[in-house]
């Protein structure tokens, strides 16, 4: 608790409950300096005029480490004599050192005693705060309130609030209702929403004011606090966060917000609200006089007041509002109160977003009380569409110079000229400026000159023309569009693309197919047929390679071609051997691309897109559908699953989320699916036969994937002991063969299979190898003892468990001969013979997967004669020879040897052997 609520301990011992006195407040920011970080902030208190406490000594805390006890607030005005509501302001410039966000606080004693919601809220401090975002590139205003926050309300009527909050155009306003604070991060003692049945006497399941559900305490997005309806009479404390935010790089962030603490003060009216009946939000351009007049009703006849705000700072030149805040009648012959409207539309009024007016009207009770309702209206401005002048086509040159008329606004920078292929019928939206993105219109220029030529034409094309104007203004805005304006057909005097068409998708293997029409309209006399073609092709638009020169056909399959990860563009040029141009091309035709089909998956769906830059439309009127085709991945044929509307998708891409929701394509688990999209087009021309079909590249999707794949079965062949013995000893290769089935039934979205390996059954595994097939050899040299696990893991990252563990043990058998022989034959020189691996030698006899052994000799009186320890079987030096551990030789006779033979193996348990026998040394 801060300190300032301590010092006031023994003063709240002192004071009489009922001179406590805050009813609500404020913290406000403005920008003084911005590049200096100087800001002006406002305390506004709220107080009950009839305590005998006065404002201040609270502690102003500024978010950066310091902070001021208050005093010198402005003297108490008294706004509302009937309630007892008087404000007082203090102001104070602060000068912050860093760029960051400061949360700006003031906590004062006491709140006024009496409130509802509150326990002991004459004891309770008030605290208000906001946040502040200190950054010279923002210097925009901060949120501040035109409507007090007190207000009045009558039990068992739906009580509005609005606080009136106005930011700069630019920005944006969200609206959270909040628990009121004593200190920071604590909330007031006792705080109950006001709709709580602790504060209903009658039957609260029907307590709202219809009387057909209980009561509701909500806020909307514009900021209008409903409480539907009061309850119990008394004095009701809540609280508004109202938070700013400016789009900056891309994205929305907040750069304040303030908490408003206000006070709603309830009483038995015996009355009925009033209300206004408010027109629908308005569209109006520049040149337009927006009359609006706006009638109050009040039931019981009261006295009626309408106030109306404007929320944002704006040129109100033009703006005329007759009986604004006036008291007027509503008894016989004025039944109604009246608001006149009067808003002449200048050129410097445009803007995106709509003004936004808040009425609040208020009916005056006999018993001198007030009940008000609160709403809100929306006129958005716009900008009036500019005038075609004249088209004037150049068909040598394939351009056309457009004109167009004076626009009645001088305040804008550009015309912009935008274009599509073939007619699009449709009209302007008096309330949405720009062009929708359904329209299939690409912006192709602009100039602020009057006139355009648009040197772009392909043959073969209707060309239809839009023009927007684009306002002085930082954001940009544009007008409503122009009308409709098409010239066309171009003639056909050049190749005119018309199918570039995936049939295969494939990194190496793809297939294109692609159809141009012949220069069908081009002078004869001047370039005869026969026509000869080169077929060029581009993968970035820029760089061209050419596929096949002097072709005759106009149909060609481009294969292979690389059409899983490239989209590829044609062209096609032509020439007329037998003219003047002789082996001189003569015309080119425009270039087409292959649709591009891409996907994201998402939690339970998969989300389609695709594009195709061509020459034609591929938002036609007359063959709007495009058509999605989807199929699992190991089936042979897609099947149609659905199509969209092309003139119908608002977005400068085409999109389809598939979810699986059409009864013949639900989605299955851990299954991936293959999409493909077939593209319909026109060029406006009667002598093209239309629809221009094409499908786009196949493309593997799943949705987001949580489900961890079935476990693997797994199989291991190795070679048998049978075999090994009768390989040579200096053979040691081995290789064990992995090889394990997916279970039917299980999906088929295995991405790869992981192969881990165990030294042994206590060791942990090591990762040998990730797989995309059914099978791994595994290659060693001296033993083939392991054990292994395949784990599958799908698309999406997801591992399955391990498959059955299978180990491979070695052969643990040695063979020890009985006979040492010292005489330099080469057989049976040493004993126990490990170390020898010659090929000459029995297979049988090789001491196979031994690691290491320790031997003794006995003599026949049992005493050793000679003994190593942790011997390699590959260290022939340290075999026994027949002589003693000095090195001496020892008769020919019987000896007795102890051997422990360390095995390379997967069970520890099997891993030593010992062995006891006799062996004759011979000389």
């Amino acid at each position: 608790m801060r300190k300032w609520l301590l010092a006031f301990c023994c003063f709240f011992l002192l004071v009489d409950a009922n001179a406590t006195h805050l009813r609500g407040g404020q913290v406000t920011t403005r920008v003084v300096d911005c590049a200096s970080h100087i800001y002006e902030i406002t305390i506004t208190l709220y107080t009950d005029s009839n305590s005998m406490l006065s404002v201040g000594d609270g502690t102003l805390t500024f978010g950066d480490g310091t902070s001021m006890i208050v005093n010198g607030f402005s003297p108490i005005a008294i706004i509302d004599p009937v309630n007892s509501i008087g404000v007082a302001t203090f102001k104070v410039n602060h000068t912050y050192s860093s760029e960051k966000g400061f949360l700006i606080s003031y906590g004062e004693p006491n709140r006024n005693s009496g409130v509802l919601n509150l326990s002991a809220s004459g004891q309770t401090p008030l605290y208000i705060s906001s946040y502040l975002l200190v950054n010279s590139s923002l210097c925009q205003s901060l949120v501040n309130f035109l409507i007090p926050p007190i207000d009045r309300a009558c039990t068992g009527l739906s009580f509005t609030h609005n606080p009136g909050a106005s930011v700069t155009v630019e920005d944006s306003l969200s609206y959270q209702l909040v628990t009121p604070s004593k200190d920071q991060g604590t909330p007031a003692d006792g705080y109950r929403d006001p709709n709580n049945s602790a504060f209903y006497s009658g039957n609260y399941s029907t307590a709202n004011e219809e009387g057909n559900g209980p009561p509701s305490y909500s806020i909307d997005s514009n900021g209008t606090l409903t409480w539907n309806a009061p309850g119990n009479a008394g004095e009701y404390n809540v609280a508004i966060k109202v938070l700013q935010w400016t789009f900056i790089n891309g994205s929305w962030v907040n750069v304040a917000w303030v908490v408003r603490d206000m006070q709603i003060i309830v009483k038995d009216c015996d009355a009925t609200r009033p209300y206004l009946k408010l027109m629908v939000s308005r569209c109006v351009m520049v040149g337009d006089t927006l009359v609006q007049d706006l009638r109050a009703y009040d039931k019981e006849g009261n006295p009626v007041t309408i106030d109306v705000k404007g929320l944002d700072d704006f040129d109100r030149s033009g703006l005329s509002i007759k009986y604004d805040g006036a008291i007027q009648s509503t008894q016989q012959p004025n039944d109604t109160a009246h608001l006149t409207i009067k808003w002449i539309i200048s050129c410097n009024i445009p803007r995106p977003k709509p003004y936004r007016f808040v009425f609040k009207t208020s009916a005056y009770l006999k018993n001198g009380g007030r009940i008000s309702s609160f709403q809100t209206w929306d006129v958005k401005v716009n900008g009036p569409p500019p005038a075609f002048k004249s088209l004037n086509l150049d068909v040598a040159r394939k351009s056309l110079s457009i004109n167009w008329k004076n626009y009645p606004c001088k305040n804008i920078s550009t015309i912009q000229i935008w274009r599509r292929v073939d007619h699009f019928s449709a009209n302007a939206n008096a309330c949405a400026p720009g062009i929708p993105a359904s329209w299939g219109f690409v912006k192709i220029g602009e100039s602020s000159t009057g006139n355009f030529v648009d040197r772009s034409l392909s043959a073969g094309a209707t060309y239809c023309y839009r023009l927007l104007a684009v306002y002085s203004v930082a954001d940009k805005i544009v007008s409503l569009v122009s009308k409709d304006t098409c010239i066309g057909p171009i003639i056909v005097d050049a190749p005119v693309m018309t199918k570039v068409s995936i049939d295969k998708t494939d990194k190496t293997k793809g297939k294109v197919s692609l159809i141009w029409t012949s220069p069908f309209q081009i002078n004869r006399q001047l370039f005869p047929p026969p026509y000869r073609y080169d077929l060029l092709r581009t993968a970035n638009g820029k760089d061209f390679e050419l596929l096949k020169s002097k072709m005759t056909d106009t149909t060609f399959v481009d294969s292979p071609a690389n059409t899983q990860e490239e989209t590829w563009g044609y062209r096609v040029v032509v020439y007329s051997p037998t003219s003047v141009a002789g082996e001189n091309p003569i015309d080119t035709s425009s270039l087409a691309s292959t649709p591009r089909l891409a996907s994201k998956s998402l939690q339970n769906g998969i989300a389609l897109n695709w594009r195709g830059d061509t020459p034609w439309s591929n938002r036609s009127t007359r063959f709007p559908w495009h058509y999605v085709y989807r199929k699992e991945v190991d089936d042979t044929n897609f099947l149609l699953m659905d199509s969209i509307n092309s003139t119908e998708i608002d977005s400068s891409v085409f999109f389809y989320v598939d979810e699986g929701k059409i009864a013949r394509f639900a989605f299955s688990p851990n299954v991936i699916y293959d999409y493909r999209v077939e593209t319909q087009g026109a060029y406006g021309n009667p002598h093209i036969h239309e629809p221009l079909r094409n499908f786009s590249n196949e493309i593997h999707a799943q949705p987001i994937d949580k489900d961890p794949p079935c476990a693997p079965i797994l199989e291991i062949a190795s070679l048998p002991c049978e075999l090994i013995k009768s390989r040579p000893c200096s053979v040691t290769d081995y290789k064990n063969s992995l090889h394990w089935t997916y279970p039917t039934g299980c999906g088929n979205d295995v991405a790869s299979f992981n192969v881990y390996f165990f030294e042994n059954t206590e060791t942990d595994s090591t990762l040998l190898a990730s797989t995309s097939d059914l099978s791994f050899d595994h290659n060693k040299q001296t033993s083939m003892a392991g054990c292994y696990e395949i784990i599958a893991v799908d698309f999406f990252g997801n591992s399955s468990k391990p498959s059955q563990k299978i180990c491979v043990e070695n052969c643990l058998n040695v063979f020890i001969p009985n006979v040492v022989t010292i005489n330099s034959d080469g057989l049976n020189e040493s004993f126990p013979g490990f170390a020898d691996s010659a090929d000459k030698k029995d297979p049988s006899t090789c001491p196979r997967f031994v690691q290491e052994y320790s031997l003794q000799i006995f003599n026949c009186w049992g005493e050793r004669v000679y003994s190593v320890n942790n011997l390699s079987p590959s260290e022939s030096d340290f075999e026994w020879k027949g002589w003693d551990e000095k090195g001496k030789e020892l008769p020919t006779g019987i000896y007795y040897y102890s051997t422990e033979i360390n095995f390379t193996s997967i069970d520890p348990k099997l891993k030593t052997k010992k062995v006891n026998g006799w062996v004759n040394l011979i000389r």
